[in-house]
């Protein structure tokens, strides 16, 4: 009997140890997440630096002190970590838009659908995004065809969770017609955006600036909205 009493309490120690660390495969998911942000931050610090995407796997696996293997663990290749990081600068977009869709009163029409657009839109941010776009996936998608599939493989996932945020605010639209509006949108924007990137090289001015808020005037005077474009940049 006294014998057992160690072992009682070992027992003990390991139980409480047991609910304090977290699980082994908790902690390998955690780790997994940390190698993923970490090779995002370092491609996204090299195009900072370098102004382009023209870095290699060694290079980004050095910037962010992990091995090739762990990247490709992650990532079936370097243009998925460009489109991956691309698409995260275009979240905080999906869920404005996601939040005006929300506040419009039933029905939802393809004119209010627009008018969210033009909402979405307002703002310099969109400008931002594009110069970094630009940068990370090459200053004329509609020339280079490798940067042009790259530009349209991540407005296609911009514009498919855009779809799904309509869908979920909405069943005055079906899909068919959210998507037809959705891929307006973003044709628009995108050839506003390459024209802008031929015309300025991607240098972030105040005349670049307006010169990008003509361009998407012309593009929004096409929409039909119930609204006058007030689009600032």
């Amino acid at each position: 009997m006294i014998e057992s009493t160690p072992t009682s309490a070992a027992s003990s120690n390991d139980d409480s140890n047991s609910t304090t660390r977290p699980p082994v495969q908790d902690r390998r998911e955690a780790q997994k997440q940390r190698s993923r942000e970490q090779i995002l931050q370092a491609a996204e610090d090299l195009v900072a630096q370098q102004r382009s995407a023209l870095f290699s796997v060694d290079e980004l696996a050095a910037k962010a002190d992990v091995s090739r293997r762990t990247i490709f663990n992650h990532f079936t290749s370097l243009d998925e970590v460009l489109i991956t990081l691309a698409s995260a600068r275009l979240r905080h977009f999906v869920d404005r838009f996601g939040e005006v869709i929300h506040g419009i009163e039933p029905p939802v029409t393809r004119e209010s659908l627009f008018d969210a657009g033009l909402r979405t839109l307002e703002g310099p941010d969109l400008l931002d995004t594009i110069a970094f776009f630009a940068r990370s996936l090459g200053t004329d998608p509609g020339v280079i065809g490798h940067t042009d599939q790259l530009f349209h493989a991540t407005l296609s996932r911009t514009g498919d969770e855009l779809i799904g945020e309509i869908v979920r605010a909405s069943s005055d639209l079906d899909e068919f017609d959210a998507e037809v509006a959705v891929a307006q949108v973003i044709s628009g924007v995108s050839t506003a955006a390459r024209h802008w990137a031929r015309e300025t090289d991607t240098v972030l001015t105040p005349e670049s600036r307006e010169r990008f808020g003509e361009l998407l005037a012309r593009v929004t005077a096409t929409w039909p909205t119930a609204s006058e474009p007030q689009i600032s940049h």
